[in-house]
């Protein structure tokens, strides 16, 4: 039996359009299309609930949640990272630091590599 239908490794899980339009009605008719929307602030009290938290702060990615760490924290210096690192990572690090290293382990041995 030939079947041409692809097959994806990854596919996104998706609610029902309809269920979709309806959530996407309440952004459009509340006129917030950015953060501290409705739908974000219920996320941060959902969040901060359920995670026994105080406050949290949702990012909209990896690298701006990285880059507001770096400077809140004012960290200076060096940085490690493993080799597998999440390239955003890299990137925040280079943009604020300029200096870090590769690790790599190898039979129990760690070697440090910096970036030039």
């Amino acid at each position: 039996m030939e079947n041409n239908k692809p097959i994806y490794i990854t596919q996104h899980v998706r609610p029902p359009i309809e269920e979709f339009t309806e959530l996407l009605k309440q952004i459009w008719d509340n006129k917030i299309l950015t953060n501290n929307g409705l739908f974000h602030q219920q996320l941060e009290k959902e969040l901060t609930e359920f995670l026994g938290l105080m406050y949290i702060s949702p990012f909209a990615n990896v690298t701006l949640a990285l880059l507001t760490d770096i400077n809140v924290l004012r960290l200076k210096g060096e940085a490690i990272i493993t080799l597998c690192s999440f390239v955003v990572a890299t990137n925040a690090l280079w943009w604020k630091t300029n200096r870090f290293f590769w690790m790599s382990e190898n039979q129990g041995r760690k070697a440090f590599f910096p970036v030039q």
